[in-house]
């Protein structure tokens, strides 16, 4: 992640998020991003859902044996459940292997059966969390064909604050954040967009 050493905040980590829809073609391209933030240094935070969230943590469990010292420890997994049997099937295996790795979780409000508003509550409370948190130095988003609600909202949140990049098969699928605009740009050798407010002190590029 192109985040300047000096600007980075202690205990940093970039939020890898995206749709559940998202094609299983992104998934190397998940692994290469997660290797490279590692390498730097940096942890990696998830909402412990399906796809980019679950393709996500087993990349960084894959990483954890030669990542450098404090990686594991700033790395994070925010649920919007009280048990991890509140999250979708297919997402537990990766939540519960990162937890028997020692990466922190945190648990949020929702018991599983509980209404879809309670549910959703506890979804957008999960990614506020995550993006308004003063460790976040970077946000990656993989979405493919098209930008959901929750998304949407986990990519406002972290428009202004630090570097937004989405992995999306077309620009014409990516909404305005604001005032600023995407544009083009590559990470960790896979082509994807880059979101540039007026200004973003973090931001150094994406090479």
């Amino acid at each position: 992640m192109a985040v300047s050493r000096r600007s980075r905040p202690v205990g940093g980590f970039v939020w890898v998020c995206g749709s559940r829809s998202c094609s299983e073609s992104f998934r190397p391209a998940v692994h290469c991003v997660v290797s490279r933030c590692v390498t730097d240094g940096l942890g990696i935070a998830t909402g412990g859902a399906v796809g980019p969230d679950s393709w996500a943590l087993e990349s960084l469990l894959a990483c954890l044996p030669s990542a450098p010292a404090g990686v594991l420890t700033s790395s994070l997994v925010s649920l919007a459940w009280q048990l991890v049997s509140g999250c979708p099937v297919a997402a537990r295996p990766s939540v519960l292997a990162a937890q028997s790795a020692g990466v922190p979780i945190r648990f949020g409000s929702a018991l599983p059966g509980c209404d879809r508003s309670q549910a959703a509550a506890a979804l957008f409370t999960r990614s506020r969390f995550i993006g308004t948190s003063g460790r976040l130095a970077g946000c990656i988003a993989f979405v493919g064909d098209s930008v959901g609600r929750g998304t949407f909202f986990s990519l406002g949140l972290c428009a202004r604050r630090v570097p937004v990049f989405v992995f999306a098969s077309s620009l014409y699928v990516l909404p305005s954040l604001g005032q600023g605009c995407w544009h083009a740009a590559k990470l960790a050798g896979f082509h994807c967009y880059r979101w540039s407010p007026a200004s973003c002190p973090l931001f150094r590029g994406g090479n």
